[in-house]
C-alpha cells in the first residue's frame, strides 16, 4: 500500500486523512 514507506505514523496519517475524506463525501459541507 502507498502507506508501507512511512511506517506505523505514515499508516494512521493517510487512515486518518481516508477517514476524514469519506465524512466529507457521505456529508459534505
Amino acid at each position: 500500500m502507498l502507506y508501507a514507506p512511512f511506517g506505523m505514523g505514515g499508516l494512521i496519517k493517510v487512515f486518518f486523512v481516508n477517514f476524514i475524506s469519506a465524512a466529507f463525501d457521505e456529508n459534505p459541507l
